[in-house]
This record gives structure tokens, sequence and C-alpha cells, in this order.
């Protein structure tokens, strides 16, 4: 009897038993403590936000304005404010945002043309960013 007991428990403990793959699905091989993101896949933080609005000067020859006086890279065109930082675009409405990413395909065509260091590089000498 004490036998049949066992077997019966020790098969529902088997039958009850699930397979689970080591991680969520789509999730596959990401170590421990990386919040669900591939190494390397991990998105940047958006860029610092700009309290006061920036001083505008129009680049010569374009239509792309530049913010002068900050250290960061900010342009824009057509009334869109484009934020470089960090190898990564970003567009918003206004020097505040709100940012989001874009893909360089997304960008007017005078900053998909251009890099950033070129077009400071374009204005006269007494305006030049630090």
């Amino acid at each position: 009897m004490r036998r049949v007991f066992f077997t019966g428990i020790l098969a529902g403990m088997v039958a009850g038993c699930v397979i689970v793959p080591g991680g969520p699905p789509g999730h596959g091989g990401i170590p421990p403590g990386h919040g669900g993101i591939p190494p390397g896949q991990a998105k940047k933080m958006g860029p610092p936000v700009l309290v006061a609005a920036p001083r505008l000067v129009l680049i010569p020859d374009t239509n792309i304005y530049l913010a002068t006086g900050i250290e960061y890279d900010v342009f824009v065109v057509g009334g869109v404010y484009y934020f470089f930082h960090e190898d990564f675009w970003y567009k918003g409405p206004s020097h505040r945002g709100p940012w989001r990413g874009v893909d360089a395909k997304e960008l007017p065509p005078g900053l998909q043309k251009s890099s950033p260091g070129h077009l400071k590089q374009k204005l006269p000498p007494g305006l030049k960013k630090g």
C-alpha cells in the first residue's frame, strides 16, 4: 500500500511538471540585468533639456538655423527643432521638446547632406560655436 502511495505521488509530480524555456519568448540569450534589452541595443537617453530658448543664427546659403551659445548641436528647419546628440538625431516642436528619435532618412535634405560639424563651419567666424 505504501508503495502504491509513493508511486501515485511521483506520477502526480511528473504529470504536473512543465518545461519552461530559458527566458520569455523572443528574449533568448539576454544576460540578466539588461532589462530585457539585448546588450548593444539599449536605447540612448534622449537629449538634455534646453530650459531657455537658444539664440538662432541662419547658416549662410541654407534654410537651416543653428542654435548658438550652447554646447549642443541644435538646428531649426521650417520651425521644427532637430537635436543631434550622441550620434542620434531627435526632432521636436520647440527647444524644450518633446523629443523623439528620428532616422537620418526623415531629416530635411539640408541636414541629410551635411554633418553637424560641417554645418557649424559655415558660420561666419564671429558666430562659430565653441
